[in-house]
């Protein structure tokens, strides 16, 4: 974990970050060292992390980074919000509306697979 003679500061605090403390490196662009307080990981995934070496972790800084959409919405939202438009997908029932849709009937928003003949 050492950066120099003293040993590398936390990336939020900038306070030294010793082999005693708990403590978090970012597999992100900053590539920094956090107190597992200052990065926001709790006690059970400062654990998984330990157990599973190729686990990566980002800090919040590059998380938002890796994640943002441009629209200010994380990863996790666009993922939870395009599971929820799946699934009401899923239940919905057939109608035979896609037979009629479109300005030129029959051609447009025909199901694949439907011939007419």
């Amino acid at each position: 974990m050492a950066d120099s003679k003293e040993g590398p500061k936390c990336g939020q605090c900038r306070n030294l970050v010793s082999d005693a403390q708990k403590a978090v490196l970012c597999d992100g662009k900053c590539n920094s060292w956090f107190h597992i307080a200052c990065g926001g990981v709790s006690e059970d995934e400062y654990r998984r992390l330990s157990r599973n070496k190729s686990k990566l972790w980002h800090c919040p800084g590059c998380d938002r980074k890796r994640n943002d959409d441009g629209h200010g919405r994380r990863g996790a939202e666009c993922a939870a919000e395009l599971d929820n438009i799946l699934l009401k997908l899923k239940t919905l029932e057939p109608t035979g509306e896609m037979e009629s849709a479109g300005t030129d009937k029959g051609k447009l928003g025909r199901p694949l697979g439907s011939r007419r003949g």
